[in-house]
């Protein structure tokens, strides 16, 4: 995409959002009891097993109601301040908003992040993973905002996003993310060969649910993201990450869906 002369990219970053958030919110706003009151669960460390917790917050990290519920509160944080909010994206737990190179407005979408904490969320504004602002190399000098870092380029999302002079946004996958789905991938594959190793036993069931697990968790948090922004040559590399992941599954050659 390009952006106008005036106009940048504002990224934000919630703490722990999809374990914080405030899961009644989620109902309240959506008058139906969408997530469980409590959830109970066990601790497991290094053989010994603690049980009888309850969850009472979070909308479920690594369950398919975690970002779909921060969606949900982040939209209505926007909606009860009045802001046009369709330049909006959510990926998980960042943020990106396109806006002017204004100090006042980016001031006022600061607040309304801010305002999260209302339904648990809160937002990071110092450190490495504090609000930034992305603008053309040309602005960046240009703009001034409390707290706020203004730059050309930045990794969110695990892409390096650039906007060029003339505005246009594109991105590359930074290596250690590439790095890491090679080893999920790898990791997967040998899960499931231990468990087709032996289809009678009791532990293929669960084995096979958590390498299914892995294989959506790994989809949704990176390859659905990135392809927003990154160039072809980084589409490819998702493409061959995403047939091996299939082939993995479906225990077919990893040459099967070769192009």
């Amino acid at each position: 995409m390009r952006l106008d002369d005036n106009e940048g990219f504002l990224c934000a970053d919630f703490t722990d959002a999809f374990g914080k958030a405030c899961r009644q919110c989620v109902n309240n706003i959506l008058n139906i009891e969408f997530l469980l009151k409590e959830l109970n669960f066990d601790v497991v460390l290094k053989g010994a097993t603690a049980s009888g917790y309850k969850s009472l917050i979070g909308t479920g990290a690594g369950r398919p109601s975690g970002g779909p519920c921060f969606n949900i509160l982040l939209d209505s944080m926007f909606r009860e301040a009045f802001f046009n909010f369709k330049d909006l994206s959510a990926y998980a737990d960042d943020s990106m908003i396109r806006c002017k190179n204004d100090q006042s407005q980016i001031s006022k979408i600061i607040d309304i992040f801010k305002s999260g904490s209302n339904f648990g969320l809160h937002v990071h504004l110092h450190g490495k993973k504090a609000p930034v602002f992305l603008t053309r190399k040309n602005q960046v000098n240009k703009i001034r905002a409390d707290g706020i870092k203004i730059h050309h380029e930045a990794a969110f999302l695990g892409i390096n996003i650039k906007i060029d002079p003339n505005g246009l946004v594109y991105g590359k996958i930074l290596p250690k993310v590439l790095r890491q789905l090679h080893f999920l991938i790898h990791s997967l594959g040998s899960g499931l060969k231990l468990a087709l190793s032996d289809v009678n036993s009791d532990s293929f069931i669960p084995i096979f649910k958590m390498a299914s697990m892995s294989i959506s968790a790994m989809i949704e948090s990176r390859i659905q993201y990135h392809i927003a922004f990154v160039d072809k040559e980084s589409l490819y590399k998702l493409y061959t990450l995403h047939r091996l992941c299939i082939c993995h599954l479906l225990q077919f050659p990893t040459t099967f869906f070769w192009l």
